[in-house]
């Protein structure tokens, strides 16, 4: 099917294109045609998307033969099941408004035309990842995503900020790196293979004798996951990634690339399931980043920082799904988070842009002053990240709830009453941020004004934010229009679920009020405690301080070891080539008969040798 293969590699040619006509066309052109490329694989996605409605299936598309070595054989091709295409359809459906909303946010900057052609690049990367047909094409996609987090994070070099933020993002995510190579390289020693076909008609069949190195590949798998989509302990790079441009945090950040993680997850869901405890920590690791990451998001006054740390938390429902064996739930909070997370990070560059760069929360303010599209999006972000009723978010929270309520276990029920405190939080700082924002008192006389471009983006993304709760019976039942009746869903226990989220909200409204000085007078009680979290909370404290200075001090320092390898290194190397210098000038004298005997004597040894051999 051709359609598949322009879906793929449209994005790829769009950022070419835009790269290989850096002198030919002006750059107020080139920025248009990422956008075109991205446009063209919607429009060729829409064949595949509807072959898949007439039945489910699982289909390989070949590309080419990379090795061939006897038994050796590693076939480039794309793999396309449900799990894929509904990674399709969200990165291709945030991807296009990102790209066009990039087009307003950038069109001051001399460097427009290069961001265009990494956003796009960026798409086609992960096109390849979640289309990928072997574990080395997953690797590549992988490694891709990563090179491109890193090229978009820092793309204002010029700037302190981004550029340590981007090589932060990078070497965290070298740990996840290696961690998925080790466990790509125990599958195949396990399963003897890399495609995707043959290894899941092979995990099919148990492997005995094999527990140990099971074991430690889904650990593997587990731990790349982690890292990829910043669950606690890892976390620490994604807050600082808000540097970047905010269409950067929008499409890497909270849509594609810290799902990555998930997908690896459900990818390999069949093979984890046949290893015992590693789902039950998936479970309470999930729970407890969900809660960790609406503590950091209440305690934080950075818009964009607030919305990284929800990002997280969402993130830990997925990863609690995935330990409950619930495919379906944890793909469709994937989609529905993908949408209006990308939503209110959209919005949130909208009103710093308005704001003139202003990103606290605690000097922002419009005054009555509401601009419609940016306001309207925020809510309609707001409502459904706390699960309101008819908003996506609700119905795909729902789902995860039941799981854990029918589970019926101690570590769902744990697990149950950690994200309880997830939801109530989110309602919290939710309503934090956006009475902050919108009803607090500006002393600004002047606000920005957005252009049709900006606003078209938001108003797609704010619709997709609705609906996409309703198409939910895609990935659960295989079909592509879903329309459940809302009221249905509202069960005593959902109710429960919703109240808890509403409570957190009330609670919001009531500190968080433009008058109220609640929140300061509580921090001014706790000082030591507020601050504590603050500070140790982002990780950074953590790494920077007992990883790296503490090791320093008790064993390089200590030991002297960069004394060792200073003396061994480089200045032994040096030292001994002086010597060895020094020495071979010595027996180069320049005298004829002192090379003769060196002859005689080398020639002697020679026969000596040569004796002793023999008898």
């Amino acid at each position: 099917m051709i359609s598949v293969y322009l879906t793929l590699f449209f994005p790829l040619i769009g950022a070419l294109v835009g790269v290989l006509l850096t002198k030919a066309v002006p750059q107020n052109l080139r920025v248009l045609i990422p956008v075109a490329g991205m446009i063209l694989s919607v429009l060729a996605s829409g064949p595949m998307f509807l072959e898949f409605l007439d039945r489910p299936f699982t289909k390989t598309f070949p590309l080419f033969d990379w090795i061939a070595l006897g038994q050796f054989h590693i076939a480039w091709s794309l793999y396309l099941d449900t799990t894929s295409l509904s990674m399709i359809f969200v990165i291709l459906l945030v991807s296009l408004p990102v790209h066009i909303y990039s087009l307003g946010y950038m069109a001051n900057d001399p460097k427009k035309a290069r961001f265009m052609n990494l956003l796009s690049l960026f798409t086609f990367m992960m096109l390849f990842l979640v289309m990928a047909g072997t574990t080395v094409q997953l690797f590549v996609g992988w490694e891709g995503i990563g090179l491109c987090s890193y090229l978009l994070i820092g793309f204002w070099s010029e700037k302190d900020g981004p550029r340590r933020a981007s090589l932060k993002a990078l070497l965290m995510n070298r740990w996840g790196d290696v961690l998925l190579l080790l466990a790509f390289v125990g599958i195949f020693w396990l399963y003897g293979t890399f495609s995707f076909d043959t290894l899941k008609a092979a995990i099919a069949h148990p492997l005995e004798g094999e527990k140990t190195l099971s074991l430690c590949v889904a650990l593997c798998l587990l731990g790349a996951a982690v890292v990829k989509s910043a669950q606690i302990g890892f976390h620490t790079w994604l807050q600082d990634a808000m540097e970047g441009p905010t269409p950067v945090s929008a499409l890497i950040h909270a849509a594609t690339l810290v799902t990555a993680g998930i997908f690896l997850l459900l990818r390999f869901n069949d093979f984890l399931e046949t290893v015992p405890y590693v789902l039950d920590i998936t479970v309470l690791l999930g729970a407890g980043t969900a809660v960790f990451g609406g503590v950091m998001a209440l305690l934080n006054r950075d818009l964009k920082r607030i919305i990284a740390y929800s990002t997280c938390s969402q993130l830990g429902y997925m990863m609690t799904a995935v330990g409950l064996k619930t495919h379906s739930a944890t793909l469709f909070h994937l989609m529905t988070h993908a949408f209006f997370k990308s939503l209110l990070f959209l919005g949130a560059g909208a009103l710093i842009f308005m704001m003139k760069g202003e990103k606290d929360i605690t000097r922002m303010g419009f005054s009555g002053r509401w601009p419609l599209v940016p306001y309207a999006s925020m809510l309609v972000g707001v409502l459904s990240l706390t699960g309101m009723p008819f908003f996506a978010g609700f119905f795909s929270k729902e789902f995860i709830f039941e799981f854990l309520w029918h589970h019926q276990s101690t570590v769902s029920l744990t697990a149950l009453g950690l994200l309880g405190v997830a939801t109530f939080l989110t309602g919290l700082y939710s309503l934090r941020f956006f009475l902050r924002v919108f009803h607090g008192e500006s002393s600004r006389k002047t606000i920005e004004k957005l252009g049709y471009i900006w606003q078209g983006p938001l108003v797609f993304l704010m619709i997709m934010s609705v609906l996409i709760g309703y198409l939910g019976k895609t990935i659960l039942g295989y079909h592509l229009l879903f329309l459940p009746d809302p009221l249905s869903m509202l069960t005593s226990f959902s109710l429960l679920t919703v109240a808890v989220g509403l409570l957190g909200m009330g609670l919001g409204g009531w500190v968080y009020r433009p008058s109220s000085k609640v929140f300061e007078d509580i921090k001014s009680k706790i000082p030591s405690l507020y601050h504590a979290f603050v500070q140790y909370g982002s990780g950074d404290f953590f790494y920077s301080g007992v990883c790296v200075r503490e090791f320093r001090k008790r064993t390089i320092e200590a030991l002297k070891i960069d004394t060792l390898l200073d003396s061994w290194g480089p200045l032994g190397l040096s030292r001994g080539a002086a010597f060895l210098h020094a020495w071979i000038k010595k027996v180069q004298t320049g005298y004829l008969y002192h090379y003769v005997s060196w002859m005689l004597l080398g020639l002697v040894l020679i026969l000596a040798y040569g004796i002793w051999k023999v008898h």
